[in-house]
């Protein structure tokens, strides 16, 4: 028999995993993964186990199952210590950081985010892990109101993305730099940093981003004064969120459009805006209850 062949089953079956992770069957994606475990365990496979173990905690964290995900993520880096897998653990630890970050613990992120800083990166893989911590650092800060230390952070992603231009990076990086910009009256940077991202989303087709980066640019305008300009910006915000169905956006272009016509004294507009925000966050929040009572029914279901 192939002395190779109970590897190629857990592979096989770890893949499978993969595959029900990517169609959101995150319960049959841990069955596969499971039985991958078994067999990497049996091969005492180190190098299998930790990438398996990453798999686990990516599934686990898009489950929402946070503490998890960390458990797994813990797990992989001891093995990637082990085998002396500086790289492995760097990006356990990058995860860990964004686990503890969508948790809302920003000291145990920063922590783990720092841990993953590699010194003097060398070759395309670290230098743009990196950025991704920088850039992760940056929202961080930005979120706890330093905004200096989010400004340092973004330019340094923007560095590091740069050397090879990945333009998905250097979107995130420009986008926290110009939110950072904002608040501290950093104006024309904010701009310049605006007018990159539009620049990115659109020639990479990025839509979620766009509408983002039109915010942003009309938030910028009304600091100038120049409320025609924010306008516009919030009317391109509003007819891309429409066209890809984006209504957590929709939400929020409608209230800074009601807030802008306000201030502008066109006050039937303000209205308008304002009722159609108030029927799209009812329309959510039902959407929202009725799926949750769905989940609720199919538990019961298949209790019973």
């Amino acid at each position: 028999m192939d002395k190779e062949f109970p590897l190629k089953i857990g592979i096989a079956l770890h893949n499978k995993g993969r595959i029900f992770h990517i169609q959101g069957e995150y319960d049959s994606a841990f069955q596969y993964f499971s039985k991958a475990n078994d067999i990497y365990h049996s091969l005492d496979n180190k190098k299998m186990l930790a990438k398996l173990l990453d798999d686990q905690g990516n599934t686990a964290m898009v489950k929402g199952s946070y503490q998890e995900a960390t458990q797994y993520f813990f797990r992989a880096i001891n093995i990637h210590k082990d085998i002396d897998n500086k790289d492995g653990k760097a990006d356990k630890n990058l995860d860990l950081g964004i686990v503890y970050s969508a948790m809302g613990e920003l000291k145990l992120a920063e922590k783990y985010f720092l841990e993953a800083i590699v010194e003097n990166p060398i070759g395309r893989e670290s230098v743009l892990r990196n950025a991704r911590v920088y850039f992760n650092l940056a929202d961080l800060f930005s979120l706890s109101g330093d905004f200096d230390s989010a400004i340092l952070y973004s330019k340094k992603s923007i560095e590091a993305a740069s050397l090879y231009d990945d333009q998905r990076i250097l979107t995130f990086a420009y986008l926290n730099l110009a939110e950072a910009s904002i608040p501290v009256g950093n104006y024309a940077e904010a701009r310049l940093a605006v007018n990159k991202c539009l620049e990115y989303t659109q020639k990479n087709n990025t839509p979620r981003l766009e509408i983002y980066s039109h915010l942003l640019d009309s938030r910028i305008s009304i600091k100038y004064g120049e409320l025609i300009e924010a306008e516009t910006a919030l009317l391109k915000s509003m007819t891309l969120a429409k066209k890809i169905n984006a209504e957590e956006s929709l939400l929020l272009v409608m209230k800074e459009l009601s807030e802008l016509y306000a201030t502008l004294g066109d006050l039937a507009k303000a209205y308008k805006y304002l009722v159609q925000y108030d029927q799209l966050k009812d329309q959510i929040f039902n959407e929202e209850s009725k799926r949750i009572l769905f989940q609720e029914q199919e538990k019961h279901n298949s209790i019973e």
